[in-house]
């Protein structure tokens, strides 16, 4: 195998921008670094990976033997047929909340690929039905770093509140496991009691689809009052924060996406709410589980009475957990794609 070609899930990336580092826009807190890691450890290899719109440069027999990776974007078969490129890896990265699409094509693309990266295996909150369950593997949402980031990590005037970074979004299906509604009761619930600081965007517009459902309408006035605006670096403002709500968009067993690991590079401790199975991805010891809470109240007290060795332990317990081998997975996305080391 000589190339391997990436197939981003938006055309912004194309033209090898997905490894391009210097723009900003694209790049915000280093996340292409681990396509540029990628990158890297293919050329060690003697493999040239570039983005998916570079194939037309190529005749299917120049093609031939050459590899194929999507990250979430649907070609229509004959497409990928006609460049005679080997189909090595589809990464099923969002949510069923999000993309359901993927989720229905699941089928014909676990028959196309030799590996399919999913959140779980299992089928929670999508069908099995018709899929390949022999090539679902799960997926490791690649992460920037294999360590905390000192500068922002060892910050030492943080205020004793909570920060939420997070765009304002309303579920569009799979209610019943939904997160979006509970992030909105507990950002308005703890704020009475501890203080939480919002940034991200969209809060503050009553007039747009997202807002239009009620658990956002019914809190606005109080969301107004704790919402500051969107942000530049996540990892900069979460530096100045004891603790962070961090919040999944779904109670989808084996989802867990970059939202603890940037509270991880911070130093900022996650307060945590996804899938039911997150201590089997992630020791317990590195964050606040909501759900041992019963209340927002509860929480607070639970917070405000941390002392500062123990706001220390969760921090050196993820910055232990970065540095291990199962924290490695995350970083590491060469050694999942079995072709390349064929």
């Amino acid at each position: 195998m000589k190339r391997v070609f990436i197939d981003p899930s938006y055309p912004a990336y194309e033209n090898n921008k997905l490894f391009d580092l210097s723009d900003k826009a694209l790049n915000r807190d280093d996340t292409l670094l681990p396509y540029v890691k990628l990158k890297k450890d293919l050329a060690e290899r003697s493999i040239e990976l570039m983005t998916y719109d570079f194939a037309k440069k190529y005749s299917k027999d120049e093609l031939k033997g050459d590899g194929y990776i999507s990250l979430g974007n649907i070609r229509e078969k004959k497409e990928l047929a006609a460049t005679g490129l080997r189909l090595i890896g589809f990464y099923v990265m969002e949510s069923p909340l999000i993309d359901a699409k993927l989720y229905n094509k699941l089928p014909e693309i676990s028959h196309s690929f030799e590996q399919v990266f999913v959140h779980n295996t299992v089928g929670d909150c999508y069908s099995l039905e018709g899929v390949d369950q022999s090539r679902l593997e799960k997926i490791y949402i690649p992460q920037p770093y294999e360590h905390v980031i000192e500068k922002f990590w060892s910050a030492k005037e943080r205020q004793n509140k909570i920060v939420a970074i997070v765009g304002q979004h309303k579920p569009v299906r799979l209610l019943s496991k939904e997160l979006y509604s509970l992030r909105i009761k507990w950002i308005v619930g703890l704020n009475k009691y501890i203080g939480v600081d919002l940034f991200g965007g969209g809060w503050d517009r009553i007039v747009s689809r997202a807002s239009l459902w009620l658990p956002f309408l019914l809190n606005y006035l109080r969301l107004q009052k704790v919402y500051k605006g969107r942000c530049g670096s996540k990892l900069e403002v979460m530096a100045n924060y004891d603790f962070a709500l961090c919040f999944e968009n779904l109670n989808m067993n084996g989802y867990l996406t970059e939202k603890i690991f940037d509270c991880f590079y911070s130093g900022a401790i996650p307060i945590y709410r996804g899938g039911d199975d997150i201590q089997t991805r992630i020791p317990r010891d590195c964050f606040i589980d909501l759900r041992n809470f019963k209340s927002p109240k509860e929480l607070s007290k639970f917070l405000l009475d941390m002392t500062d060795a123990e706001k220390i332990n969760y921090r050196q317990s993820a910055k232990k957990f970065l540095t291990s081998e199962e924290g490695k997975k995350y970083f590491r996305q060469v050694d999942s794609l079995r072709s390349l080391h064929e």
